[in-house]
């Protein structure tokens, strides 16, 4: 995951509502931290209890998406995920956010090229949803 821009592949975390409460699902890990110099724990380290989380899949077309603490998301698309040809669906929470055909935006394309040095992931569009939770 790429903790900078808040993205793991496809998914991207654009808004957190870290006021809001978890999900029932959303585990808090608090981990301690270990200073060889003082030989001495650090208790609650990270503080993990502020976090936005997501758990998501996609399978013919769709993609199912279950958020915490999230305000927006977005999916990336590339033509090897989806067919460009039928409508995607997006449900988040158990509900509809986004049923609609993508097309490629080549701008998108190019600026994706120019940006990022994977070539074996192309996204061709960007979805942009407010999730409601």
């Amino acid at each position: 995951m790429d903790v900078l821009n808040k993205q793991c592949d496809w998914l991207i975390t654009d808004e957190w509502k870290l006021e809001n409460e978890p999900a029932e699902w959303h585990k808090i890990y608090n981990v301690k931290a270990y200073l060889k110099t003082t030989k001495a724990w650090l208790p609650e380290y990270y503080h993990f209890d502020k976090a936005g989380a997501a758990k998501a899949t996609y399978k013919d077309n769709t993609f199912n998406i279950e958020t915490s603490r999230l305000g927006k998301i977005s999916i990336l698309i590339s033509p090897d995920m989806v067919d460009l040809n039928r409508e995607v669906k997006v449900v988040i929470n158990d509900k509809v956010a986004f049923a609609k055909k993508v097309v490629a935006d080549q701008a998108f394309l190019f600026k994706q090229l120019k940006d990022n040095p994977d070539r074996k992931a192309i996204w061709v569009n960007k979805l942009v949803l407010d999730v409601s939770n």
